[in-house]
């Protein structure tokens, strides 16, 4: 696993170049991005209901989210979703196709992560689901959906 680890790291098992299949609408995700995003939002947001518009919707508004921050940054997210795309840490965690992953093996996975003793795996958990929220969190839309009132400036 450390090996995995570090070699995940340095960019050597997925380099994002590598990765076929760019979706011209975006600037960050590509196609296996979508295909995570469809399996993992079910599972950290349980409440809302997922349609592929929905899927839609919030990919464009972490696409766009992304494409604002610093290069560093983006380095660093791209390689926190290819640690999603690499078939031997999917393997270990008893998940042979990402697109046949179950909601049970989803969540062990995440939670594998989120408590593993390697900090940088720790961190990749942690990271992925505040991403997440943080993107549900900030659309408008959201108010509504939770029964806040909007704030000041969307009045």
């Amino acid at each position: 696993m450390a090996a995995l680890l570090i070699t995940w790291r340095q960019g050597v098992l997925v380099p994002a170049a590598k990765i076929a299949g760019r979706v011209k609408e975006f600037h960050f995700l590509e196609k296996p991005d979508i295909l995570l995003l469809q399996k993992m939002l079910p599972v950290l947001l349980p409440f809302q209901k997922w349609s592929v518009e929905e899927v839609a919707r919030f990919s464009s508004r972490l696409d766009e989210t992304i494409y604002l921050t610093t290069k560093p940054v983006t380095a660093e997210i791209r390689q926190l979703f290819d640690l999603f795309h690499i078939k031997p840490f999917l393997w270990m965690n008893g998940i042979y196709h990402l697109e046949n992953a179950n909601k049970e093996q989803l969540k062990s996975l995440i939670s594998s992560m989120k408590h593993s003793r390697l900090k940088d795996l720790k961190a990749a958990g942690n990271g992925f689901c505040e991403l997440m929220s943080s993107i549900y969190y900030a659309d408008p839309n959201t108010y509504k959906d939770l029964s806040y009132e909007a704030p000041l400036e969307l009045l």
